[in-house]
């Protein structure tokens, strides 16, 4: 689907500038897909090879070729996140293919590590911060040992100098735009963090997950992951066999999941009042399996894509969704689809369950607010309350803070120690966020069941380090917010709301096509292991 993209902007933006234009579908016989690298290799001028990673790698030896127009003159890696990882076949492939120039575009430079976004400078531009080892021990130890809350004075001022040090490299090379710049010319957002409590069926088969030794902690994590999105999952699993029923299936119960409970009573509440369209995205194939059945019964109208549909069918079911107002709901797995599409026909998006990897969420996000959009839209995000999904997200938060830290020099990024999060994967039923707690927030009391009052108002007075109003389900301010969602308070226990307006700065003729999303001049973004097209 990328490539059928950027196939797209090049005839729209270049209009016969580029003659020979070469694009390469996945699809395509071994035999075609040669043909169409040697017709790029034997062009004059105005040669353009468009194809994904993947293919590039299994075509490499042929790129290589010495020809007489050879080095190639620019190298253009989209999504380039995917070279973070110096120590894999695709990244060996094309750091060795000859080029001139090299340009990487990404909305996440920083996921995990430091070492990783060396990786992509080092691809880019050669031993520009120097080896690895030297790397780590100027800046990336120092940096990472400066965020420990324990850390010491001294570890502190090194980190600091460390830091600045970097940045003042990286800003020679990196072009840096940020959601801010586009902003003013898209509608109104408001991004929505949703606190959902568990059924008290889930409660029980969490309680027992988190207790049984038996298994090792990767398997119960992975279990209560399932068990917060529907207790029917752990019986289900993305490669469990499909059951067979004689006659019809038994209905889908998704009253025993709380989070099944809020999305099922915000969708019928946004369908009585308004005309918005949905996406609905999760990391597993099950839960989006559990959405058909969920809006099937509700005879609510969908389309899916995830990693089972054709490469070739992709932009299509894309393309019909965006131009059929009928269709409700989008389903999107989020590892098949999170990066690349444009779902401008829906403008509220939910991601259902959260991933560790913070890019992998963030990419998904960004499928509905982008050029194109005329409508306001609502971005969910559903956490279970006092669940390990609330880890995910403070972890989300903290690498994301050391993100903001080394490409925007944000210094007062939120820091969290192991001990923190180690504490968060014990279950806590009755709070309103255990999050919320972490946070040291006073807008609301500590009290012993979610369901106690919050104050008179049910918010703060005042955003939080990350921009968010906290607000009680029913609130008159989030019914302000998002009227749709303020009517919804069954198993809502807390929501956190922040709201981007910048239209009123946006020059009248402007048009912001050719800046799309948080993207700048070094790539990296969520693992996909698709064949993207």
């Amino acid at each position: 689907m990328l490539i059928c993209s950027w196939d797209k902007e090049i005839k729209h933006w270049l209009p016969g500038a580029l003659a020979n234009r070469c694009v390469i579908m996945s699809s395509m016989s071994s035999e075609k897909q040669t043909q169409q690298i040697n017709s790029f290799q034997v062009a004059k001028a105005n040669g353009l090879l468009i194809l994904s990673y993947e293919t590039l790698s299994r075509n490499i030896e042929h790129l290589k070729r010495k020809g007489p127009y050879q080095p190639y003159g620019l190298l253009v890696c989209d999504e380039a996140h995917r070279l973070k990882n110096p120590e894999t076949i695709q990244f060996k492939a094309l750091y060795d293919l000859p080029t001139v120039s090299r340009i990487m575009i990404s909305g996440t430079p920083v996921q995990n590590v430091l070492k990783e976004f060396h990786a992509l400078i080092d691809f880019c531009i050669p031993q520009c911060l120097g080896d690895t080892k030297a790397f780590n021990k100027t800046f990336g130890r120092p940096i990472e040992r400066a965020r420990d809350v324990g850390a010491t004075d001294k570890e502190l001022t090194r980190g600091k100098e460390a830091n600045d040090l970097f940045n003042a490299h990286v800003k020679e090379i990196m072009l840096r735009r940020t959601n801010e710049t586009i902003a003013k010319f898209l509608p109104p957002k408001e991004d929505v963090v949703v606190f959902c409590t568990l059924t008290k069926r889930q409660q029980q088969l969490y309680t027992e997950t988190c207790q049984n030794n038996a298994v090792s902690s990767f398997v119960r994590i992975s279990n209560l992951k399932k068990i917060v999105n529907h207790p029917s999952m752990l019986q289900l699993g993305d490669d469990a066999p499909k059951q067979s029923f004689r006659g019809r299936p038994p209905p889908f119960d998704y009253s025993q999941s709380g989070k099944m409970l809020v999305l099922m009573d915000l969708l019928e509440s946004v369908k009585r009042r308004t005309s918005d369209r949905f996406v609905l995205i999760s990391n597993f194939t099950s839960t989006l399996d559990l959405f058909q059945q969920m809006l099937d019964q509700k005879k609510l109208t969908w389309v899916r894509l995830d990693g089972s549909a054709n490469a070739n069918k992709r932009q299509t079911i894309v393309d019909n969704f965006n131009g059929d107002p009928s269709c409700f709901c989008f389903l999107l797995s989020s590892k098949a689809g999170g990066c690349g599409i444009n779902l401008i026909g829906g403008n509220r998006l939910i991601l259902f369950d959260p991933d560790w990897n913070p890019a992998t969420d963030q990419q998904a996000l960004a499928r509905v607010w982008r050029s194109g959009q005329k409508k306001k839209c609502f971005i969910y995000r559903f956490f279970a309350t006092g669940s390990v999904e609330e880890v995910v997200y403070e972890r989300q938060l903290s690498k994301e803070g050391l993100a903001g830290q080394v490409v925007d020099d944000n210094s007062e990024a939120r820091k969290f120690s192991s001990e923190e999060l180690r504490q968060l994967f014990r279950p806590n039923f009755a709070t309103f966020s255990s999050m919320h707690d972490s946070m040291g927030c006073t807008c609301c009391e500590t009290v012993a069941e979610p369901s106690s009052v919050l104050p008179e108002h049910g918010s703060t007075t005042s955003v939080d380090e990350n921009g968010f109003l906290h607000l009680k389900p029913g609130s008159h301010e989030l019914l302000a917010k998002d009227e749709c969602l303020g009517c919804v308070q069954r198993h809502v226990s807390l929501v956190f709301v922040r709201t981007t307006d910048l239209t009123s700065q946006a020059p009248p003729p402007a048009r912001c096509e050719e800046v799309e999303e948080d993207e700048m001049g070094v790539s990296d973004d969520a693992d996909e292991t698709d064949d993207v097209d």
